[in-house]
């Protein structure tokens, strides 16, 4: 299942490496496209498509606890790599940084069904409207 801004595809009828083959787009239908910090693309194409809200879950959530989310940056660290990033910029070293925390937390013995929120900032959206994404990796499943 993907739902993409109002869209809920469900019925996934093929999986592709798009990063190997990106020409099986031209297959048509719809496809979700998943693309990964270091350049690896997944297409998932769906056979139906309907317009509807995202629907909600069938099961409670069973993942980690607020309080055992851990961060690899604490504020302090955090703070400091954005001072040092500043001088860079100013020292015209680079022109663009992305810092980045890693979260991580112990996870149940029996997750919930994968999914993925997909939410862009307001400088990065389309003009006109806001823009979420959720891809899951089983069809419907505890939904």
């Amino acid at each position: 299942m993907a739902y993409f801004d109002g869209l809920l595809a469900t019925d996934l009828i093929e999986t592709a490496d798009l990063t190997l083959d990106p020409e099986v787009l031209d297959r048509g239908g719809w496809w979700a496209v998943m693309i990964t910090f270091e350049g690896a693309m997944t297409g998932y194409r769906f056979r139906t498509v309907t317009r509807t809200s995202l629907p909600p879950p069938m099961t409670t959530w069973t993942g980690p606890t607020p309080g055992s989310w851990r961060s690899s940056l604490d504020r302090g660290a955090y703070l400091a790599g954005v001072r040092r990033i500043h001088r860079l910029i100013e020292a015209g070293e680079v022109y663009q940084v992305n810092l980045c925390r890693m979260l991580s937390a112990p996870w149940p013995s029996r997750p919930t069904p994968t999914l993925w929120r997909i939410d862009w900032p307001a400088a990065t959206q389309p003009p006109t409207r806001e823009c979420s994404a959720w891809v899951t990796d089983r069809d419907r499943t505890g939904w």
